[in-house]
């Protein structure tokens, strides 16, 4: 049984509403105009029903072009005149160019009425050269091309729309002389239709000669080919040939015969390069010309992908900065700039490979203490763009520390009462200025004599204007609720200070203003700000400054950084001490910035320094016992106050020595507060090094390099590793998480290097392995391009890979990684390994190890002598352990991190459990919400993966902690350095740490153990019997039995810690070589990025299953997931996908999701409602979607109605798998609507996504694709399969499928 809904395309999309002439393609945009200054532009013309800017899918870069759409209904002839009178004008001082948009590429590719102009004048631009064509009909396009400095090439295009057209304006124009030059005019041929270059010559050079062939070897070299005027072979002064030479012909055939003969030809040994002779100056300018296009290209390419650091510490080298900036993304280059003696200039470069990672970085890393200093981080720009940029700033600065004064100490100061020197006062301290504002600024009377850009009242004469306190409450300068900003500017579209009080940026990004509102978003709809004037920002894209504490930090004067530092330190100090918050501010104001810094980051140290203040204040100021408290003398001040400004109304100081002997007391005070230590370094993710190896040159070295996802391939890395060790003990064994590791450094030096690859999604490399992936292959690409020589020779490689062939790309990596280190010169060990995860991985990486280990017993001179079975050290893993002591202080599993990373999760907040399925269904699927609005910084985009660490249940925890026989309060620490520690390790867990935590967060309790850890028990097993049975199960011989006993049934961890009782692991073992890590599960993010920013939406089929043992298996994420409360936390972080929506709007989309396969096209669906919402043309949308039956499993039905009734989706085809007498599926509804589905895949951009099973699903419906296209397109068989994969090729076929 089907249903299937039907709707009529949004009314955006209707031909019927949209007529073909309302419709204006604009071309040659400036990268950052943006819809808004297209909508000033046009909206002058007529009414505008849209504008999209189209931007690529994964760096919202603009794309340089666009598309506008006028309301025919209101003004029908509003296209036509924008297309008249907006034609070339400059946006963004770039002259756009603008035509009717077609639909049909057809009409675009077939060249009709198209020619081509060259030899223009350098004076004639694109509306000049339209002027002079038009009289010969009308032009659909015109256009002169532009170098990368937008200078003419002296070529053009004109399309006409008829060919009568375009042959008159050839026969009238060719051959005439526009501006001074002679122009050709002719037909316009694609690159594949032209013919060679009838450029005739005689003189031919000839390089790579032989030094024994001279001018007559050379002359009787060439006459075969026809008469020879001369023949010469240039020497140097001592007679000596320079191995090249010219021949001058008679005639040109002769030449161009010569030189299609000579070239490759085999003389003297050596094989000959002939060519036309070119004139130095030529040459010279050819190679220039080569030389500026591929430096404009690289600009063009790495725009976006260099950034620039500042405030670098003097030790800080190329390979610090490196090493620093490379977990976020693959880097190519990191320079620290230098003088000439070498000595560092405080700033450097990083480039990396992708907007995206780049984006990362600057997010961050900017502000980030290194060696003492903060970080200032952005993407590089040019001088001249920055110099601008650096005055726009300066002036933001100026408007808001100080109304745009200039002072004697520089643009922006703001000083005291009492002038430049005079202390600054903070709420609390005595002494201190009293008024309504917020803490940590001057109130009141300080405020300037002149109005604010805004309206708000008058200050007192004389007074000052200051600026708004740093995270203080809004209002702070007493403006009156009636004051209003003006408009403001934006950051990524959020709100930031323009003509009007806007305030600070904070922070978090947003404007803060005065008491007034906000910024307006879009044109002119006002949203409104909550007090204090946050407010929207204008549309996305705008540029603004962001003034954010490191960039402010670095563009003060010392006295302004200690004020800003004081405006952030006082509200987080007066929350620990409001009564004494003034005094201790200003007395943590006298350490470095640098440790100021730390205590802004560092809550606890923050809490310790002040603590600290307050002790050192008492034991200063405390009587004697029974004494009474001391009073100040009338009139004096007290510790610590400082002297009113003069004139100021306040009594004076009775007495000069007095004052001194208060100073003294404050400043004695202080020194004893320094910090005799460093603060706590601010916590980073840890990284293990890849330095063991290196330690000792002298001995043999293998690297073993591992790219995982599941974890499978680290495990096996640390098997090859602790068996390597065994076997070589004199070899130096290193296990190395890939991510972590300094290819370009290292990989040229390695002496046998090993790579356990897994390949994941569609061919990709995992996550902790993209990065060295894209730099190798880039590094081949070099090579094979002549950019690079090779440089690996003497590097001995191996290679296995891990994947499943039920995927259509099966060990795409692993085969990749083999070709890529033989074309940079490397030499194989032995065959590529190839791991199948459907069918028996363990025993094909047993297999090749079998392998592996033959080549190098052959080979003994690379890693020696092997020991013999029995022999050598132990190859179990152990950590060393340190119980803690009853009620210790445990820590948590995961820190509170960023949320960027599986290595840095965060802990998001469930707000929402909910039940998809019906109370009529035996299974159950949940949809779960998930609040991120704590952390700023993580965003995701629609269609990406959020990555969630769950935990194991009680019950199971309960079980794991009795085989264990310990309680479950048990606190300890694992270290992996000395006594008792051994092999390879993972970095330990956080510790202290309860053994409940440990047990439930990071031990896989109930998947069937691994060979490894069979023989990790056999290893502590007290009963010989069970150790025997325990060490047969992981042996060669005892396959068939650990497939009996284990793998067929499904048998845990757990149930056969329980059948071998005396195998009692040490926790340094059983976390060490027993228990795998628990890897995080991932799941399609199903809510939509633009309705939903701040919440991650997940739809989660709920695993339940009764193993052959008997035993209920609870699936550990989806049960954590169905039984979290509202107000639970987990921890989570988002990982990118390339599981995006077309650029194109207008682009078809064909979505086929059975089951929780829906789940990113919930969040597709609710984009393109928030499109149709903006009246945005939108093309098709069609849905297929599979469940059992109506009754039971119909997730989202509500949504997917509503979705069709308001055009967010066109037609939506639901198949039921068990509602009929034969199963329903996908795959049968998408050939049922071949037609449609046919129809739309022509379109221009049209794209197909599936997303679910990968083992049957997705392989169906691939088939049913390719009988689609032999039915409907009349293809054969091959034709539809190369059809099919032209589409995955070119970026129009996604799967995210598991």
């Amino acid at each position: 049984m089907a249903a299937t809904a039907e709707a009529p395309a949004a009314p955006a999309a209707s031909t019927a509403a949209t007529p073909a002439n309302s419709s204006l393609y604009v071309g040659d945009l400036d990268r950052e105009a943006t819809e808004a200054s297209l909508y000033e532009l046009f909206s002058q013309v007529g009414p505008v029903a849209s504008i999209r800017v189209c931007r690529d899918a994964v760096t919202r870069r603009s794309l340089g072009y666009a598309y506008v759409n006028y309301n025919s209904a209101l003004d029908t002839g509003a296209a036509e005149r924008a297309l008249e009178a907006l034609n070339y004008t400059p946006v963004n001082g770039r002259p756009i160019r603008i035509m009717w948009s077609h639909r049909d590429p057809a009409f675009r590719k077939s060249g009709v009425g198209n020619i081509f102009i060259k030899n223009l004048d350098k004076s004639i631009d694109n509306k000049a050269l339209h002027d002079t064509f038009s009289q010969f009909g009308t032009i659909w396009s015109c256009k002169v091309a532009q170098d990368a400095t937008g200078a003419s090439k002296g070529y053009g295009f004109v399309h006409f729309e008829t060919e009568e057209g375009a042959n008159l304006a050839i026969e009238k124009v060719n051959g005439m002389q526009l501006a001074d030059k002679i122009v050709y005019v002719g037909p316009f041929l694609k690159r594949t239709d032209r013919g060679p270059g009838d450029a005739k010559f005689t003189n031919v050079y000839v390089k790579n000669l032989s030094e024994e062939v001279d001018d007559a070897g050379l002359k009787a070299l060439a006459e075969e080919y026809g008469e020879v005027v001369s023949a010469i072979v240039m020497t140097d002064d001592k007679g000596k040939s320079k191995c090249f030479g010219f021949i001058n012909y008679a005639e040109p055939e002769s030449a161009a015969k010569a030189v299609d003969d000579l070239t490759g030809k085999e003389v003297g040994g050596k094989s000959l390069y002939a060519g036309r002779a070119q004139k130095k100056a030529e040459r010279e300018a050819m190679l220039r010309n080569q030389f500026e296009e591929k430096r404009a290209e690289r600009l063009q390419k790495y725009q976006g992908m260099n950034l620039y650091i500042k405030n670098l510490h003097d030790d800080v080298n190329d390979d610090t900065l490196r090493e620093e900036f490379a977990p976020f993304g693959a880097i190519t280059s990191a320079k620290v700039m230098s003088d000439e003696k070498g000595k560092s200039k405080g700033f450097g470069f990083v480039c990396y490979t992708s907007h995206e990672e780049a984006t990362r970085a600057v997010t961050e890393m900017n502000g980030k203490m290194l060696k003492g200093k903060p970080l200032y981080v952005a993407l590089a720009q040019r001088k001249e763009v920055r110099r601008v940029q650096l005055t726009q700033q300066l002036n933001q600065q100026r408007m808001a520390l100080g109304g745009g004064a200039r002072g004697p100490m520089g643009p922006g100061v703001m000083f005291p009462p009492g002038g430049p020197g005079a202390p600054m006062f903070y709420q609390g301290m005595p002494g201190a200025p009293r008024g309504p504002g917020a803490p940590g600024m001057m109130y009141g009377a300080m405020m300037g004599a002149g109005r604010m850009a805004g309206r708000g009242p008058r200050g007192p004469p004389g007074a000052m204007m200051m600026a708004p306190p740093m995270g203080g409450p809004p209002g702070a300068l007493g403006l009156g609720p009636r004051g209003r900003g003006g408009r403001a500017g934006v950051v990524g579209g959020r709100g930031l200070p323009g003509r009007g009080p806007g305030g600070f940026e904070d922070d978090g990004g947003r404007g803060r203003g005065f008491g007034g509102r906000g910024a307006e978003r879009g044109r002119g709809r006002a949203e409104r700000a909550a007090p204090g004037g946050r407010g929207a920002g204008a549309p996305a894209g705008g540029e603004g400054v962001q003034l954010s504490l490191p960039a402010m930090l670095a563009n003060a004067t010392p006295e302004q950084q200690k004020q800003i530092l004081g405006e952030r330190l006082f509200p987080q100090v007066q929350a620990l001490q409001p009564e004494l918050a003034g005094k201790i501010t200003g007395m943590l104001l006298e350490m470095d910035n640098s440790e100021v810094l730390l205590l802004l980051d560092n809550q606890e140290a923050l809490v310790s320094k002040v603590d600290e203040a307050i002790e050192q204040r008492l034991s200063h100021t405390a009587a004697p016992p029974g004494a009474a408290p001391r009073q100040a003398a009338p009139g004096a001040a007290p510790l610590g106050a400082m002297e009113p400004a003069a004139g100021a109304g306040a009594p004076a100081v009775p007495g000069l020595a007095l004052a001194s002997l208060v100073l003294l007391a404050i400043t004695l005070l202080i020194l004893y507060l320094k910090p005799k230590s460093s603060l706590p370094p601010k916590l980073e993710p840890r990284r293990r090094a890849s330095t063991a190896a290196d330690e000792d040159p002298s001995r043999k070295r293998v690297r073993i390099l591992y790219g995982t996802q599941t974890g499978t391939a680290e495990r096996f890395s640390k098997q090859l590793g602790n068996e390597l060790r065994r076997k070589y003990a004199d070899a130096s064994v290193e296990v190395v998480d890939i991510e972590n590791y300094r290819a370009e450094a290292r990989l040229p030096k390695e002496h046998l290097v090993i790579f356990l690859m897994a390949t994941y999604g569609d061919g990709e490399p995992t996550d902790n392995a993209a990065d060295f992936y894209s730099w190798i292959c880039t590094e081949v690409e070099d090579v094979e391009n002549g950019a690079k020589d090779t440089y690996l020779e003497g590097v001995r490689f191996g290679v296995f890979g891990l994947g499943n062939k039920q995927y259509e790309h099966f060990n795409a990596v692993g085969k990749r990684m083999f070709k890529n280190m033989e074309a940079l010169g490397a030499t194989p060990l032995c065959r590529r390994g190839d791991g199948d995860d459907d069918d028996s991985i363990d025993d094909d990486f047993e297999k090749w190890c079998t392998d592996l280990f033959a080549a190098l017993e052959a080979e003994p001179e690379l890693l020696g002598a092997a020991a013999g079975e029995g022999e050598g050290g132990s190859t179990v893993a152990t950590y060393r352990v340190e119980l803690k002591a009853p009620g210790t202080k445990a820590a948590s599993p995961f820190h509170d991190g960023s949320g960027h990373s599986a290595h840095d999760p965060y802990w998001a907040t469930v707000t929402e459990v909910r039940e998809l399925h019906t109370p009529a269904s035996e299974r159950s699927c949940v949809h779960v919400e998930l609040d991120i609005s704590g952390n700023k910084q993580l965003k995701y985009e629609t269609g990406d993966h959020v990555g969630m660490y769950a935990r194991n249940g009680d019950a199971v925890v309960a079980q794991a902690a009795a085989l264990l026989g310990l309680p479950l309060d048990t606190t300890f620490t694992l270290h992996t350095d000395g006594e008792g520690a051994s092999g390879d390790l993972d970095p330990p867990f956080p510790g202290p740490i309860a053994l409940s935590t440990a047990l439930a967060y990071f031990a896989d309790l109930l998947s069937s153990p691994r060979k490894d850890s069979l023989l990790a028990l056999a290893s502590c097993a007290a009963d010989a019997a069970q150790a025997a049975r325990l060490s047969h199960l992981a042996s060669a011989g005892g396959k068939a039995d650990y497939n009996e006993y284990i793998a067929k049934q499904h048998r845990s961890l757990l149930e056969v810690m329980s059948d071998f009782p005396s195998a009692v692991p040490s926790l340094g073992l059983f976390f060490g070589s027993v228990a795998p890590r628990l890897a995080p599960r991932f799941y399609s993010i199903s809510s939509g990025a633009a309705a939903h920013p701040r919440a991650l939406h997940v739809t989660c089929a709920v695993v339940r299953d009764v193993m052959p043992t008997g035993r209920v298996h609870d699936g550990v994420a989806s049960s954590y997931l169905q039984g979290a409360a509202a107000g639970e936390r987990v921890p989570v972080f988002v990982r990118r996908s390339t599981f995006k929506l077309p650029e194109d709007g207008r682009a078809p989309i064909v979505m086929i999701g059975p089951g929780t396969g829906l789940a990113p096209f919930r969040g597709f669906l609710q984009d393109r409602a928030a499109l149709v919402a903006d009246m945005a043309e939108l093309g098709p949308a069609v849905l297929f979607f599979g469940c059992r039956s109506r009754a039971h499993d119909y997730i989202y039905e509500a949504e997917l109605a509503a979705a069709v009734e308001g055009g967010a989706l066109s037609a939506l085809h639901v198949a039921f798998s068990r509602a009929g007498p034969q199963k329903d599926y996908v795959q049968h509804h998408l050939a049922a609507a071949g037609a449609e589905v046919w129809g739309l895949l022509q379109q221009p951009g049209a794209s197909v996504y599936v997303c679910g099973d990968a083992s049957a699903m997705a392989k169906d419906v691939h088939r049913a694709l390719i009988a689609v296209a032999q039915r409907h397109g009349g293809l054969t068989t091959s034709q539809a399969e190369a059809w099919v994969k032209r589409l995955g090729d070119s970026g129009r076929y996604h799967k995210d499928v598991w």
